[in-house]
This record gives C-alpha cells, structure tokens and sequence, in this order.
C-alpha cells in the first residue's frame, strides 16, 4: 500500500498545520505548503501534480493590495485547480459556514469540507486516504 503521497496543503496560518500533518508525514507523506493562491499555482507549475490538495477558502490572493475579507480567494483558486488538474481530490478546512460558499465549494467537485480549527488529526488522516483510495 502506497502511503508516500504528495500533498499540497494551501493554509496562510502555519500554526494550524504543524499538529495535523504529523501523522501523515509519519505515514511518509510528503507535504508541501502554500499560503496564496499565487504560491500554490507556482508549486504547480514548477513541481507538477499532487496526489492531493488540501484548500482553506480564506486565503490571501497573492498579491500586494490587501484582500478583502468578505472575498473566498480559495474558492477562486479551486475553480482554477479544477481546470488544470480535473481529477485531482481536493479537501476543503474551512471555517467558512455560509450554504451559499458551500455549495460553491461543492459545484467544484470536492466531496469533503472539514471544520478548519476542529478536526482531528486521526480525523484529517483518514479523511485524506478515503479521498486517495487508501484503506487504513
């Protein structure tokens, strides 16, 4: 069983990351971490395909003018992932509640949205090799 996958985890606050990728990087995952939407297409383009993305919604764009707070750049960003990579899983963390923003994350095919600040790390891991196909 593959379990060296390659994981973007797009995410403008470290300290959220560093608990919840211990178990996967145990697993010997390879995490990368974005902070922007202009930092993940670069990723993209430069170290190819992921296995996996994992997208906060409230991301800054990038770009030097301040981003407003009431803008879902990684809702933009999914759209924009979902044309250059169709197949790629994507899980969504998010503390974003609002059904309309829902539901646009799920018109870009994601099939998951976990609660950013709330889910487990054992939870996270397992939602992560559901996506991938991977019993554990």
């Amino acid at each position: 069983m593959k379990k060296n996958f390659r994981i973007l985890w797009v995410e403008d606050d470290a300290s959220v990351i560093k608990d919840q990728v211990r178990p996967l990087e145990k697993d010997g995952c390879k995490i990368d971490i974005a902070e922007d939407m202009m930092q993940v297409l670069s990723l993209m383009e430069v170290l190819g395909e992921y296995d996996l993305l994992l997208l906060d919604i409230l991301i800054p764009d990038g770009s030097r003018k301040p981003t407003n707070l009431n803008s879902y750049v990684g809702v933009d960003l999914l759209y924009k992932i979902r044309a250059l990579y169709p197949d790629l899983p994507v899980i969504v963390l998010t503390v974003v509640t609002d059904p309309k923003i829902q539901e646009k994350i799920y018109l870009g095919d994601v099939r998951r949205i976990l609660p950013k600040g709330s889910c487990l790390p054992s939870k996270l891991r397992q939602a992560v090799y559901e996506e991938l196909g991977v019993s554990v």
